[in-house]
């Protein structure tokens, strides 16, 4: 770790240095590979060259396969060296990446204390009481303010409340009585037309009649 701080910190090395070194390993990178895809393309074309001529003409097959061993030996080293310049790339990277990180949590730590420097607990907590204090005063007026005034100021809601579920019960007991009790209907009274009709019965009524007189004059002698 203290190589790491030293190399990046100590020693004063800038980010464009450490970004110079990063691009250049990629433009390596890159170089490798269009060799690689060139010594490819010459390797397959001399392997064609030999097999052509692998009956016909020995010297021109063997001639081939010495210049496909030699392309294959010089791909074999570019490959290596792409994977060791790869590997540094990678590093330098994670450590220009941890640097970074740092720097970033350095410069945090120093922002946290030029913050706080002027803030203590003590003014903190007289802060929150004002801060509550305030709280408690606007809380208060809201009160104030939502308190019903004139007509309206000595109405209880919870009795207006109940006192609309009575009449509503009232109502509705009434209608429930009025549904069980049987509609009556009045008897018609008969006119003198239907009198007349009626047959002879009313003859019997009129002898009860004439003797209650008779025992009524006897009573009375």
């Amino acid at each position: 770790m203290s190589n790491f701080l030293k190399w990046f910190g100590g020693a004063g090395r800038s980010k464009d240095v450490t970004k110079d070194t990063i691009t250049r390993f990629q433009d390596t990178l890159s170089m490798f590979e269009k060799k690689e895809q060139r010594l490819e393309r010459q390797i397959a074309e001399q392997n064609e060259i030999a097999k052509k001529n692998a009956t016909t003409n020995k010297r021109a097959a063997l001639a081939a396969l010495k210049r496909k061993k030699m392309y294959e030996n010089e791909l074999e080293k570019i490959e290596g060296s792409r994977m060791n310049i790869e590997q540094q790339l990678y590093t330098i990277q994670n450590a220009n990446l941890n640097f970074e990180t740092l720097q970033a949590m350095r410069q945090g730590a120093e922002a946290m204390k030029q913050i706080q420097r002027g803030v203590d607990a003590d003014k903190v907590d007289n802060i929150m009481d004002k801060i509550r204090d305030q709280q408690a005063v606007s809380e208060e007026i809201s009160a104030m303010i939502s308190t019903p005034i004139g007509l309206n100021a000595d109405v209880d809601e919870d009795e207006l409340a109940n006192e609309l579920d009575e009449l509503q019960q009232m109502e509705l007991d009434n209608k429930m009585l009025g549904a069980e009790k049987p509609p009556i209907h009045a008897p018609g009274v008969p006119t003198s037309t239907q009198v007349d009709k009626l047959p002879s019965v009313s003859k019997p009524q009129v002898d009860e009649e004439e003797e209650l007189r008779k025992l009524q004059a006897e009573f009375s002698l």
